[in-house]
């Protein structure tokens, strides 16, 4: 008979156990599988039951006072199908949620006698746990449901719940998924599990965007239903290499379940174009429009902030959608002229008030791989004025042959020197002779900092004469005259006339010395 002294943690307590492992003497409940169990406090949960994954807290080791592991958090496990020791999956089957309690495990349902770290084993594991909750992994597939549906090649479907709804290609679906591979042993072990947005995936269907076999699947679905999945290798992973922890040449089985479905085009109707510009549509949801603040875009530039989308259509309708703001969470900012817009939009966003549902739409000249539109849809439409910087004339100094004003001043010891590689944000525009400004460039439209070594980049000699001299952090407004820029005859083509003066609101993000 010998003493064995363990913690266990239960919420913030910590409580001794003495463990006797004389049968006759000690506290334990001992079962035909060799496991034995002393309930500390007993739960009023369900009992835990195999393919649910169980969240639970644990401590374990070896007699005397060892400690080989525990969890400093929640812990999931997938009871019965061998995620671990062979004795967790026994001894966790004779308990319930909630309980807390101690379990001795015979070495030849742990270790079996291997080495572990500077522990040799052979003798019995002591599990501390806590039994928190249970949620089911896989559906259940009765034995009266065991007819398929096929799908497609190598694709067979169970049906578990009927649907009602049937959808669509080109329409946006929420559905959740989990999928798994059986091991030789007859094991399941999951790879994915999660609702569509969840994971990230961004699935229209019929578009070729998502694992064909899948999308063939989901086609087949109606909204509602619940479905058993099964794709044979050869219309699922065909290769030699393994891949999200699957092997080669896998049968995968899939639990889907789809809830809804989303038409992305049936918001307007070309019917309500306000433009009558020829292959261009300006479509205003005119029962929204009565209801905001008529706020028109004035002629200087404006930021707009909104959720949607960018897409392409076919001759019947069809679209695939290329960014959608509703999948990645972030929304959409971009200034009205940009020049990574179409000609159109940038027409199209003069007709726009404050709050619109809009969708702008251009056609393909020539069509595009088949698609014969393109277009984005904007939810609400918020517009602000360009962050320019703020202008004082008075604290204008010279530097070479430009004028500049400090912003933002700051004390790094890293100035910027013609050789050196720089990263910085930019604004290029100029004033129009009624005052408004006009953009001609700007790092704002790529959504990230513009690095370059200033020595041997063709900018301006006017902008490379400003930069210098600007430390790491700061921000400079350089005014920069026509001689130092585009000449007598400007830059037609960025939109910039003849004689003009130009002016570059610059940051310095970081400064790269050039190393001889």
């Amino acid at each position: 008979m010998f003493v064995i002294q363990n913690t266990i943690l239960t919420g913030v307590m910590i409580m001794v156990v003495q463990i006797e492992l004389a049968q006759s003497l000690s506290p334990y409940t001992f079962f035909k599988d060799g496991i034995g169990i002393n309930l500390i406090t007993q739960g009023n949960g369900e009992r835990c039951k195999p393919a649910h994954e169980l969240t639970l807290r644990y401590s374990m080791g070896f007699h005397p006072d060892t400690l080989l592991d525990q969890s400093n958090s929640n812990f999931t496990f997938i009871l019965g199908e061998r995620e671990g020791l062979k004795g967790w999956d026994l001894a966790l089957q004779h308990l319930h949620i909630g309980d807390s309690a101690v379990c001795i495990i015979p070495d030849s349902l742990a270790y079996r006698g291997q080495k572990i770290g500077r522990y040799q084993t052979q003798r019995p594991l002591i599990l501390n746990v806590k039994i928190i909750g249970q949620r089911p992994v896989y559906f259940d597939i009765p034995k009266h449901n065991r007819d398929s549906i096929r799908v497609g090649a190598g694709i067979k479907k169970i049906i578990l719940k009927p649907g009602k709804n049937t959808v669509q290609a080109y329409h946006y679906v929420d559905f959740t998924i989990t999928g798994y591979i059986k091991t030789t042993e007859g094991y399941r072990r999951r790879f994915i599990q999660g609702s569509n947005t969840q994971l990230g995936l961004n699935v229209q269907l019929g578009t070729k965007n998502f694992i064909e076999a899948l999308d063939k699947t989901l086609l087949s679905m109606k909204t509602g239903e619940k479905a058993h999945v099964i794709i044979e290798p050869y219309a699922g992973l065909q290769n030699d290499k393994k891949q999200a922890g699957i092997p080669p040449n896998s049968r995968l089985f899939f639990d889907i379940e789809l809830h809804s479905t989303i038409n992305p085009f049936k918001h307007l109707a070309l019917k309500d174009t306000i433009t009558k510009i020829p292959g261009f549509y300006c479509v205003v949801n005119g029962e929204k429009r009565k209801n905001i603040l008529r706020q028109v875009l004035p002629e200087d530039e404006q930021i707009i902030s909104t959720q949607g989308y960018y897409f392409k259509l076919d001759s019947n309708g069809n679209g695939i959608i290329t960014s959608n703001s509703y999948i990645t969470g972030r929304p959409f900012i971009f200034r009205t002229r940009s020049s990574l817009f179409h000609a159109a939009f940038i027409n199209g966003f003069k007709h726009l008030q404050f709050g619109d549902e809009v969708l702008l739409i251009y056609d393909s000249v020539p069509a595009a791989n088949g698609f014969e539109k393109q277009g984005m849809y904007l939810e609400s439409v918020r517009f602000t004025p360009f962050p320019f910087y703020k202008e004082d004339t008075l604290l204008r100094q010279k530097q070479n042959r430009v004028t500049y004003q400090d912003v933002v001043r700051t004390d790094n010891p890293l100035s910027v020197e013609a050789q050196d590689t720089i990263s910085i944000r930019f604004t290029g525009y100029y004033k129009t002779d009624n005052g408004n400004r006009r953009i001609f460039d700007s790092s704002m439209d790529l959504q990230r900092g513009f690095t370059f070594v200033l020595n041997a980049t063709s900018i301006i000699p006017g902008l490379k004469d400003g930069i210098i001299g600007m430390r790491s952090g700061s921000k400079r407004i350089i005014y920069v005259p026509y001689s130092l820029a585009y000449g007598t005859e400007g830059l037609p083509k960025r939109g910039i006339p003849p004689k003009t003066n130009l002016i570059f609101d610059v940051e310095v993000l970081h400064i790269s010395k050039h190393k001889l």
